[in-house]
């Protein structure tokens, strides 16, 4: 039988459609100070480091891992025992740069792993990668005797929608730490034939105690010329912002005024229709069609993770629930 990749099949059948996508609203400012940056880097490295994303870096084959976990006594150096800690190193910006290329104009079928149904670049994988050149560059920067999280992902700002399967870089490092346990690595996507970020995004990683599972202190950045110190108070500026949305999170603050006024407001302009959810229907009038309960939205999924699946930590999730959720909204 003879065999094709998907986005070859596809267009024995429909046309591709064009996207039109718009650039994120994020500020081009913000997002061309970290890849004026990370360009520099670039000329000062001859031949930056091309990580394996895919591989899975295991310390311990899976079975010995449960021997380990079911007799934790017994185990003479246990999974996750502590590696005893070097001195902490001041590093550069430049240390810990990474790059790694998808070269989808010489392998259709590593494009195959990154289409979706319509033929487009499916950037879900993209994101995927991106996560783990994060953690490529994290180790780089931090060391291999701590345990490396992902904390959180700030905005990812979408300059240009790719509309063909050119080669791709990506490419980032650490560019500023708290001082602490924490780092952000600012990361992009460039297509290599025209030269163009495809996309940015800021990774926050914290580093943890194997052991005791608390935060640990990473090696300190070291911040050298003015570009440098601008891409550095960016980090800052977005500390302190997502501190400050932390702080009022409702899990800590009740809904102030304003926000009760919003929610109360909402609720009363529901009760306007009937359906199901409403114990009195109010006026009667029908909803709308553009308008859909959130609690319709909800999607779930479960799938079984099998050890192949498991990260470098040996830690693997044996039933994974996957809650989607989406909001309803008016047009």
């Amino acid at each position: 039988m003879q065999k094709i990749p998907f986005h070859k099949a596809l267009r024995n059948f429909t046309t591709l459609r064009q996207l039109n996508y718009r650039a994120s609203p994020f500020p081009r400012s913000h997002s061309h100070v970290d890849r004026s940056l990370i360009r520099t880097a670039k000329r000062y490295i001859s031949a930056p480091a091309q990580p394996t994303l895919l591989s899975p870096m295991f310390t311990v084959p899976w079975l010995k891992a449960l021997e380990l976990r079911d007799h934790p006594s017994e185990a003479s150096s246990s999974v996750h025992e502590a590696k005893e800690k070097s001195p902490l190193t001041p590093k550069r910006m430049t240390d810990s740069y990474s790059s790694y290329t998808l070269e989808f104009g010489k392998d259709e079928w590593l494009v195959d792993s990154y289409v979706n149904s319509t033929g487009q670049l499916r950037l879900g994988t993209i994101f995927m990668d991106l996560d783990a050149l994060a953690g490529v560059i994290a180790y780089k920067h931090a060391g291999e005797g701590q345990t490396i999280v992902t904390a959180a992902v700030d905005r990812i700002s979408l300059l240009h929608h790719p509309t063909s399967f050119c080669d791709m870089e990506l490419r980032g490092m650490v560019t500023w730490t708290s001082g602490r346990s924490s780092m952000e690595i600012s990361l992009e996507v460039v297509a290599l034939e025209e030269n163009k970020t495809i996309l940015t995004c800021q990774f926050t990683m914290v580093a943890l105690d194997p052991v005791t599972k608390k935060a640990t202190a990473i090696n300190p950045l070291i911040v050298e010329t003015a570009e440098e110190n601008r891409i550095f108070a960016r980090g800052e500026e977005r500390n302190r912002f997502k501190r400050a949305l932390a702080s009022a999170s409702l899990e800590k603050q009740a809904p102030n005024e304003e926000e009760s006024n919003l929610i109360h407001e909402m609720w009363r302009q529901s009760q306007r229709y009937k359906g199901k959810y409403h114990t009195y229907p109010g006026s009667g009038v029908e909803m709308p069609e553009n308008i859909v309960y959130m609690a319709d939205t909800q999607i779930q999924t479960t799938q079984v993770m099998q050890p192949q699946y498991r990260n470098r930590h040996v830690c693997r999730i044996d039933l994974l629930t996957y809650l989607l959720w989406t909001k309803g909204c008016s047009g």
